[in-house]
């Protein structure tokens, strides 16, 4: 429904949730949606946003949402500056909590981290903190924000190791600065996770002194709790990302159980058009056969569903 001001509302019948084509649909997989569309942009799209924004006139009842995207759009350019000069031009009820972190997140993996370790970054972006938002809760996350903190400790992690090895091997002098440099982004984009240090799974002084393998159970515990048990996003991204998160970390009993335990979600979205849903399946049908375990309800799944059996391996 479009109100008088243009601006579009999502209402069910009773709930926020309505039904299309038989399936349920919530606000959050429209969220979902909406804030992930950028992604797909390059960066000549994203500064060509920033100069249609820029014609935009302030007395249009659009301005708002137009300077969101335009926030957006420097965000993903990683133009610092230009990122803080757009947002103070939105007024605080656009823009909640959630979805600024999200922006942060945005701005911090996509600047150079020269422009972010600095004293003046730090203070430009609490002020932005303490003049317009409250703490947020993990448990209030929208989902590409849970995604992000994910994506971010997978991306990390073999960094951190390699760059552990090289230090022990050659010294600290043979670290390749921009390797450093983009684990050092990756932490400070964690460091935006409320009430918890996660950050420290990615750094190389704790994989120097304890190896990597708690560093991958907590990563994998992480994405459990944050893309499944405490989110209120549902959508197939989440699941998805979680039990990947579990296989890339080599916890494989936490992987088979978790999709074991996920079998009907997994086929009701396989059979929606995710094929992906059936790969996770049969990653867990090839895990068990290799394990000498029991494979019947993992072969039945994938048999009526037109999924072969045979691995690429010969």
């Amino acid at each position: 429904w479009r109100d008088e001001d243009g601006f579009y509302w999502y209402v069910g019948r009773a709930d926020d949730v309505i039904k299309s084509s038989g399936y349920r649909i919530g606000p959050f997989e429209i969220e979902n949606v909406i804030m992930e569309l950028l992604a797909t942009y390059n960066a000549r799209d994203f500064e060509k946003l920033v100069e249609l924004a820029d014609k935009f006139p302030k007395e249009n009842r659009n301005y708002q949402p137009v300077m969101v995207l335009r926030t957006e759009a420097q965000a993903r350019l990683g133009n610092i500056q230009g990122f803080i000069d757009s947002f103070k031009a939105v007024d605080d009820e656009v823009v909640d909590t959630v979805h600024f972190l999200f922006l942060l997140q945005e701005l911090i993996t996509h600047a150079d981290y020269k422009e972010l370790d600095n004293d003046e970054f730090d203070l430009s972006i609490q002020e932005l903190l303490k003049s317009k938002f409250k703490q947020v809760e993990s448990s209030t996350f929208a989902g590409p924000v849970s995604r992000n903190f994910v994506n971010f400790l997978l991306e990390g992690l073999p960094i951190a190791e390699e760059l552990a090895a090289i230090k022990k091997e050659k010294g600290e002098d043979a670290i390749p600065q921009d390797r450093l440099d983009r684990l050092y982004q990756l932490q400070m984009a964690l460091d935006l996770y409320p009430n918890e240090d996660v950050s420290s799974l990615i750094d190389i002084e704790t994989i120097e002194e304890n190896g990597s393998a708690k560093s991958r159970e907590k990563i994998g515990r992480l994405a459990l709790s944050l893309l499944l048990e405490k989110s209120q996003d549902k959508s197939f991204d989440n699941i998805y990302l979680a039990f990947q998160a579990l296989a890339r970390m080599g916890l494989q009993k936490a992987f088979v159980s978790n999709v074991e335990n996920n079998l009907p979600a997994l086929v009701q979205f396989g059979r929606s058009g995710q094929r992906r849903a059936f790969d996770l399946i049969k990653a867990a049908y090839i895990a068990k056969k290799g394990a000498g375990l029991d494979t019947a309800e993992l072969e039945k799944i994938l048999t009526e569903n037109n999924i072969s059996l045979e691995t690429e391996e010969k």
